[in-house]
């Protein structure tokens, strides 16, 4: 078979065949490329989950710390009950004090009260009364002893008013007995007085 070539123009030259090799780096090029690509994702991604988890577990934090400040943060009632402690405790604290001061009042007067009332008892003279204890006390003057006439007590009572040291006594009770089972205010028979200041109660079983 006779074959005729009717172009006349310049033919182009046969391609030449890339060697093997060269597809072999090429695709090995590729292949490395890839995985480092890969790689690259997978830790940007890595990085991304490791930040949101951190993120996450601040939350939760930051979530917590609010839940335990509100349940620190006291309701009406129990601010209430808050306020009367405190103000409970300041009373207590005000009447603790105004105590203190009066201790100390009482323990710096004491014996010059003391002194002046006795100055005032040496004035009164009258023999048919005396006197076997006086007590002062926080409520006031406390009084014990002998009588030969029982009218005698409320004189002297009048008299110790009118003094210096003993005007602001106030007696709340008095009471008088006879030392002698039958004895009466004829035979001269002495009784025993006792006068207690207000809010004072006697004890009969200790006279």
């Amino acid at each position: 078979m006779q074959s005729v070539n009717l172009y006349h123009g310049v033919l182009l030259p046969k391609p030449e065949k890339f060697p093997s090799w060269y597809l072999a780096v090429v695709l090995l090029l590729g292949v490395v490329g890839s995985a480092v690509w890969m790689f690259s994702s997978w830790q940007k991604h890595n990085d991304v989950q490791i930040q949101a988890d951190s993120l996450k577990h601040t939350e939760s934090q930051i979530a917590h710390t609010i839940s335990l400040m509100k349940e620190q943060i006291p309701t009406a009632e129990q601010e209430a009950q808050l306020r009367a402690v405190i103000l409970r405790l300041q009373k207590q604290y005000q009447d603790s004090q105004a105590i203190t001061e009066l201790v100390n009042y009482l323990e710096s007067h004491a014996a010059a009260d003391f002194s002046g009332i006795l100055e005032d008892f040496s004035t009164l003279t009258d023999d048919d009364f005396w006197f076997t204890r006086i007590q002062v006390n926080q409520n006031g003057l406390e009084l014990s002893g002998k009588t030969y006439h029982s009218a005698k007590i409320a004189k002297m009572v009048s008299q110790l008013q009118l003094l210096p040291h003993t005007k602001q006594a106030k007696f709340g009770q008095l009471t008088i007995e006879r030392d002698g089972a039958g004895a009466t205010a004829v035979n001269n028979s002495a009784a025993s007085f006792h006068l207690s200041p207000l809010q004072f109660e006697v004890n009969h079983d200790n006279q």
